[in-house]
């Protein structure tokens, strides 16, 4: 009797025009998030307890070619494509990032990770307008609402994120202090 082939079975994207199969697991970013916690860590019971540790480092991975889905977010890593399950996704973040005057893009963060000294976050770009309301919307839609930051929710609403950041670095440093007052 053969042996079953090892590893994660791919599954099926679910947005429209996407009928190829997304893995679920990247190598780059699975092994972001461990099985167990981290040492030291108190798991949250009721909302109460929260890690000994604060975070103190944040990194953003650029999802490539994102395309949301009813079980996530699909992109493409080289010609693979791979799922970011809804549920992995602990906070959502999204704001206007550029200059007045310059470019401007909407980055939405979806935190992955947030235990010990480092938060690992999946970063997604739209361009303003429909797009990023409609990304907004998609988000909102799977993560949850109570795991959104407020400017993603007026963004799926309104149209508009609350908050904008002249750079990327003071989008990740703002999201921090977010993710340190919402522990």
């Amino acid at each position: 009797m053969a042996n079953p082939p090892s590893g994660p079975r791919p599954r099926p994207a679910r947005a429209a025009g996407l009928d190829e199969r997304a893995k679920p697991d990247d190598p780059v970013l699975g092994g972001l998030v461990s099985e167990r916690p981290a040492p030291g860590t108190v798991h949250v019971l009721r909302g109460e307890a929260v890690s000994p540790q604060v975070p103190s480092r944040y990194r953003a991975h650029l999802l490539p070619d994102p395309k949301p889905t009813e079980r996530g977010v699909v992109y493409r890593r080289g010609p693979d494509r791979f799922l970011l399950e809804w549920s992995r996704v602990r906070h959502a973040f999204a704001a206007e990032v550029g200059e007045p005057e310059g470019v401007r893009t909407i980055v939405f963060d979806l935190v992955i990770e947030n235990d010990g000294s480092e938060c690992v976050a999946c970063r997604l770009d739209a361009e303003p307008g429909e797009e990023a309301v409609a990304l907004a919307r998609a988000v909102e839609l799977g993560v949850g609402r109570e795991r959104c930051a407020r400017s993603l929710r007026t963004l799926a609403a309104e149209g508009v994120p609350t908050r904008g950041y002249p750079d990327l670095d003071t989008f990740a440093e703002a999201t921090l202090e977010a993710i340190r007052y919402r522990l």
